[in-house]
Order: structure tokens, then sequence, then C-alpha cells
């Protein structure tokens, strides 16, 4: 069903009348930069408990602006058109194509939308900054990114990216306000409210961050989507040894609902450690506690429905998890990359190695293949129920595609 695009022209207006200038203030009072890319991700996805084998492709088109208004106030604009085709049907990744629950507004508008393609704008950054030397203010759709870890980061709470994320350059914005103040060598303290797409989403946090010692500690406390939570976290270097910790406590949402939270209380945290040798090899591991995941594979089900995995709050249904993320540029333009993902409660197994190649100075490119290892499912008793889960990744497909990005 098409969308009405009302909101859209709306929003164009109303920018439009932010940055005019004021009457009699210098033209070149305002200014703009522009900058974006074009995107082509093409992915061919083997058979398995969970798609058909087939062709599935993205093409998407990013462009922003950027610029000041007049001293001390810049705006940030971006939108967004993207076009996604399947060869058999868009079933199967309708859950990769929801609105983010982190938008109050509707600013989007799909122009066609049929069982194996559609296409849709959005806006995805729509916002104004302002404020001074120590104190910075944020209002509209802006990216909001919390925590350090490079891998997978507990105090990344409000729209993180999947553990398996091949683009992690973007990150898609968030209706919210932000007031952040800056104090000493790297020390912030802040505090943001986001709004969801229904007040039941809404969230309201406090972050503050500081070093001492050449130790970075973090903190982030409040409400996210109506569970209470906090969270800390600490990162320093020990002999070219980074070191890092990160963990969240959450006040579990309606446990006892289908569909919402799987336990009254869970926490969700990880350690990490980088290291790069001299012959250009960067090694990262960590492991992870993913507390709001499933004790067994029997409860997978379980976890894929409820709100933490469908909000986004984690991509992983188990509980103990050992990533590794090896990397070695093979050639100034030629860069060897690595991920795997061990399940350690049932032992399955996902791998992805991966080409990037720098073409040129704007053009980038990604060959990969996804593999995953682990018992496949069981075939249920009864004919009209699914069959039941062995291993997290035993029942993901194995795929594999190339990602071209043109920047300019």
């Amino acid at each position: 069903m098409k969308r009405p695009c009302c909101m859209v022209w709306l929003a164009g207006l109303l920018l439009l009348a932010l940055l005019a200038p004021e009457s009699g203030q210098c033209d070149s009072a305002a200014t703009m930069d522009i900058s974006g890319h074009v995107k082509s991700l093409n992915v061919r996805v083997e058979p398995s408990a969970q798609l058909e084998t087939g062709t599935y492709s993205s093409t998407q088109l990013w462009i922003n602006a950027q610029g000041d208004v007049r001293p001390g106030l810049a705006y940030d604009v971006a939108a967004e058109n993207t076009l996604i085709y399947a060869e058999h049907s868009l079933e199967a990744v309708h859950d990769h194509l929801r609105a983010s629950i982190n938008r109050r507004l509707q600013l989007d508008a799909t122009q066609r939308d049929t069982a194996n393609s559609q296409a849709r704008f959005d806006m995805d950054r729509l916002s104004l900054k302002g404020g001074s030397e120590s104190t910075e203010w944020t209002l509209g759709r802006q990216p909001l990114g919390f925590g350090r870890m490079t891998m997978v980061s507990p105090l990344d709470v409000v729209a993180p990216f999947s553990a398996v994320a091949i683009d992690t350059e973007v990150r898609p914005g968030v209706d919210a306000v932000r007031l952040t103040h800056y104090f000493g060598l790297g020390g912030q303290i802040g505090a943001a409210m986001v709004t969801g797409n229904v007040n039941a989403n809404n969230s309201y946090l406090a972050m503050a961050s500081h070093n001492i010692d050449e130790v970075d500690l973090l903190a982030i406390g409040g409400t996210l989507r109506e569970r209470a939570m906090l969270g800390l976290g600490v990162g320093t270097d020990v002999g070219g040894l980074g070191l890092k910790a990160e963990a969240v406590a959450y006040k579990g949402r309606d446990s006892e609902a289908h569909g919402q939270d799987l336990y009254p209380e869970f926490l969700i945290g990880a350690a990490e450690a980088w290291y790069r040798f001299e012959n250009g090899l960067t090694v990262q591991t960590e492991y992870l506690y993913n507390g709001a995941g499933a004790h067994s594979p029997d409860r997978y089900a379980d976890a894929a429905r409820s709100a933490a995995v469908q909000e986004g709050l984690t991509s992983l249904l188990g509980q103990h998890y050992l990533l590794f993320g090896p990397s070695y540029e093979l050639h100034p333009l030629v860069n060897l990359k690595g991920l795997a993902i061990w399940n350690m409660r049932d032992d399955s197994l996902f791998l992805r190695p991966m080409v990037e190649i720098s073409v040129t100075d704007n053009l980038n490119m990604q060959v990969f293949w996804a593999i995953a290892c682990g018992d496949a499912p069981s075939d249920s008793t009864l004919p009209w129920l699914p069959p039941s889960a062995n291993s997290e990744f035993g029942s993901v497909n194995d795929y594999g595609g190339i990602n071209l990005t043109y920047y300019f």
C-alpha cells in the first residue's frame, strides 16, 4: 500500500523556512556542504529452513547537506531513495524493511510496493544544532549512538547495528532531542529524549563520560522504551592492547505477556580486546553475554518474537557468545577481513570472510561469503507446525555477495 507523502513535502517547506536568512542578513552567512553515496548490495542466498534460494538486491542513493544557518546554528539534512528487489518474494525480509520504532514523524513515502520489489523515499536526517563552546543541543531526526566497543556494544542501546551487519558507516536517524555539556579533556554529561512511533516506545536517557588517568569511564541510565536501565563502561590501553568492557542492566517490560521481554530482569554485557601486530594484522575478540536471549534452543522462537529482538535491542537469540574479528592489510588498496560468532551454548558458528578493495578514491567494493554451521532444525511431529530449532546458526542460510559504494 502506498503511504502519503504530504509529511515529506511539509518537512521540506519547514526546512526552507528555517534556512532562509533573516532580513538584512548577508547572503553568504548560510553555508552548505553536500556529500553522499550510492550503494549497490547484491546477495545470493542459499536454501535453508528460513529463505528460498535466490538473489536479493538493494540500491540506495543517500544525500547529506550540512551547514550553518547563522553563527551558532547549524543544520543537518539527509534524504535517501532505496530500491529493493527479490528474485522470489520480499516476504522473508519484511522484518528488515520496517520503519524504525524510534521515529515519531512519518517522513517517508513508498513509490512502489509489490511482492518482489519496493521503492521508498525517506528523510534520514532533519535536525538543527546550536549551543556554545561547552554546551551543545540538537533537535530533530539525528544519528544517536552510545558505547565504545567495535563489535557488539551493549551501551549502544537506542538503535544498535546488528551483530552481522555489513554496512555500518551511516547510522540511521532517530527523532530526538539531545543536550550535551563538555568539560575537561574529553569529559561530557548529557541527556536525550528519543520519541518512539508510539508513547510506549519513548526513551529518556542521561549519559556521562570522563577520562581519568587514561581510563575511559562511561555511564548511561534512565528509561528505554518503558524499561528502567543502567549501564556502565570502561576502556583503556595496556602496552598496545586495547581493553573495553560494558554492561547494561534492564528491568524487563511485561515479561509475562506474549511478544514482550522474556525475563523480568536481564543483563547484556561484554568484554573486548583489540591488538594490532607489526605485520599489519589486527585482531579483535569479544565475549558477549546476551541476557535478553534464550537459555536453550527450544526457546529461540520465543526470543525471536520478543520485544528486545523485534526492537533491535539485540540481534542474537542465545546468551553466551565469543566473537572474533581479524583484519589484514594485504595491500594499501586491499584489506582482508573476517567475522566469526560462536554460540557457546549450542555450539553453532557463523563465519564471514570478506575482501575489501578500494577500486578508486571514490569507489569501494566488498566481496563476502557467510557460512552458518550448526545442528539443523528437527521436523515437527505435527505437519502444521514449523521445524524446531536445535541451534541458532544451523537454521540460517549461507549467503554471499558484492557491496559497491561510490562516494561523492
